[in-house]
């Protein structure tokens, strides 16, 4: 395997997309991985959800997830984490199918959920907005 230089890091292309049909909204979805800013903002909400040092609220986390990961054809963010209480209100069966796609673009296993969220009392609440 070939030894990387600056060059050839910051020209590669890292960041998978996927267009996932959504018909329960009329058309579909575009879901690009996180770049690193991204992640940090990821980051930076669990740590605004702490509970405690052991606890993490996740609710939202999949409507969270959404807006930090869909984007338009130019790559910009379709939402803004204002939306994630009003994105948290559509379609749980919506959200979880997104999540598990989202989940594995981003390298997010259960182990991640786990460590990211220990002992959290809303880990599998099932609190994905639906009403």
């Amino acid at each position: 395997m070939a030894t990387l230089n600056r060059d050839t890091v910051l020209s590669a292309t890292d960041l998978e997309v996927r267009i996932l049909d959504v018909p329960e909204w009329g058309g579909q979805i575009r879901l690009k991985t996180m770049d690193g800013t991204r992640r940090d903002m990821f980051d930076a909400e669990l740590q605004k959800r702490r509970i405690s040092d052991n606890e993490v609220d996740i609710r939202e986390m999949k409507a969270l997830l959404l807006v930090l990961t869909a984007v338009d054809d130019s790559d910009q963010m379709i939402f803004e984490l204002r939306d994630v209480k009003e994105l948290n209100k559509k379609s749980g069966a919506v959200l979880d199918r997104l999540w598990d796609d989202i989940r594995q673009m981003n390298g997010i296993g259960q182990s991640n959920l786990e460590e990211m969220t220990k002992n959290s009392a809303a880990v599998q609440s099932g609190s994905s907005g639906s009403d």
